[in-house]
């Protein structure tokens, strides 16, 4: 009986011990330098799976060309490194334990080589000065996938449950394919609905302001901002995804996304219907769609609108959309056009429509020490809520030095809630004790728009400026 206990015993520290190697993680480490052994700062070093060349690890080196990997489990792996002006570097490794590798010195590109084409050679993430670029083709998605599955799977991009994006741990405001706006700045009309299959690359970047842009001078204003460049053959042509799904009691759910790009044009369709309680937007879509909630003032008097429990615009928001029956329409075109090298136009119009119906019956049986009774209600409550949103903005430069600029936006937002509740007391005899009935209806409308004309001149004085705008803006709430 000794022997095996003992026996087991050893059976399961051997089992245990084989499952402890092969958890067991190394760090990799090292340094990057040019021909003349200086450091190179911001060189790519990547650790690729050998099997399918699937990206396992990654590190940009710091001012002293060093990179790190930690959590690197045994195996075979090629060492990828590269940096812009250098050809690539390749080094098989067979990981087994943490080693600090010889430095790695790089070969600069013969630019009398252009005509020579290296196919089937992918970096997976490349750093350009502030930029970071992923090679979509390095990261494996489902067929049909959108470009939010394609973020999910990049190292340093995070999307969070209602469909927002964050980058280096900072919120991305601003999505732009091939670098124009699409349908303003709302990044879940283009994560959400752009096939993941038509990018090229990601590029993960803090764009400066526009006047910034223009002047040349930094005024310290950020925005995380993550560019789709598409490939090549989508540049030019018709693509898209639909898909339609229809269930039992007339349940259906319904999607479109159809693109057709060129040169200069670029246009969008998007189209969605459901009413499986599939809303697909989040508290902060329907701020947007209403070109944002808050107060303001008009004529000298202050106007508000309150966002809580008792919803005086009759807006189904705030509240849980889940219970009850859902449904949702939307559809929405964005227009992006270069007249010529100096004059570009985007255009965009989005409009959805969510409807809630909810209906309720409760019963309850009261049973107290001066005589039973009973109490019944019956309730039920349709919320339906519009959106329509537009934004255009219009460029044209002058000269080298001068530009126009002329945007805008508008939004109207119709908003109604209706409900009626009836409900009765009986006796336990089954007489009538008292009955009531209560209506309640809640209507809202707002109109939003906001408008500005900007001149913009460069002096011929480096860093000096000429800057001239005006604005107008009108809302009004019911």
């Amino acid at each position: 009986m000794i022997r095996k206990i003992t026996c087991l015993i050893w059976v399961f520290l051997s089992v245990w011990g084989m499952h402890a190697v092969k958890a067991q993680s190394f760090q990799i480490e090292g340094s990057i330098v040019d021909s003349t052994d200086s450091p190179l700062s911001g060189a790519t070093a990547v650790l690729l799976q050998a099997e399918d060349s699937v990206m396992k690890h990654f590190s940009f080196t710091g001012k002293d060309g060093s990179y790190f990997m930690k959590g690197v489990a045994s195996g075979d792996y090629l060492l990828q490194v590269s940096y812009l002006g250098y050809l690539t570097y390749f080094k098989p490794l067979a990981i087994s334990k943490s080693e600090k590798l010889p430095p790695i010195t790089m070969t600069p590109q013969d630019q009398s080589l252009n005509e020579v084409i290296i196919e089937g050679e992918r970096t997976p993430i490349f750093l350009k000065k502030d930029t970071i670029e992923y090679n979509a083709e390095a990261f494996k998605v489902q067929p049909n996938a959108t470009v939010e599955d394609l973020l999910k799977r990049l190292p340093g991009v995070e999307v969070e449950s209602d469909g927002s994006v964050k980058a280096q741990g900072e919120t991305v405001q601003r999505v732009t394919v091939d670098g124009k706006e699409f349908f303003g700045n709302d990044p879940k009309l283009a994560t959400q609905n752009l096939p993941a299959d038509a990018i090229d690359k990601v590029q993960v970047f803090d764009r400066q302001s526009d006047i910034s842009q223009f002047t040349g001078i930094d005024d310290g204003n950020r925005e995380k901002t993550i560019n789709l460049e598409l490939k090549e053959d989508r540049k030019n042509g018709l693509f898209g995804t639909i898909t339609a799904g229809y269930g039992t009691q007339g349940r259906t759910e319904n999607k479109a996304s159809v693109n057709k790009f060129s040169k200069k044009t670029q246009l969008s369709f998007l189209g969605m219907y459901n009413n499986t309680n599939r809303q697909g937007f989040s508290f902060e879509d329907y701020i947007g769609f209403q070109g944002g909630i808050g107060s303001f003032s008009r004529g000298g008097g202050g106007r508000s609108i309150r966002i809580g429990g008792n919803n005086s615009t009759g807006l189904p928001i705030g509240e849980d959309l889940s219970n009850g029956f859902v449904t949702t329409g939307a559809t929405g075109l964005n227009w992006n056009q270069d007249f010529s090298k100096k004059t570009r136009l985007t255009l965009s119009y989005f409009y959805n429509n969510v409807e809630r119906d909810v209906a309720s019956e409760l019963v309850r049986q009261n049973f107290l020490e001066t005589g039973n009774f009973s109490y019944d209600e019956v309730s039920d409550r349709l919320n339906t809520n519009q959106n329509h949103r537009t934004n255009l903005r219009l460029t044209h430069k002058i000269d080298s030095t001068q530009e126009i600029i002329l945007s805008g936006n508008a939004g109207f937002t119709d908003g109604d809630s209706r409900s009626s509740t009836s409900s009765r007391t009986l006796s336990a005899e089954g007489e009538l004790e008292n009955t009531s009935e209560i209506r309640n209806e809640n209507e809202g409308q707002r109109w939003s728009g906001t408008g500005e004309l900007s001149y913009r001149k460069k002096l011929s004085k480096p860093g000096r400026n000429l800057v001239l705008s005006a604005n107008a803006s009108l809302v009004d709430n019911d």
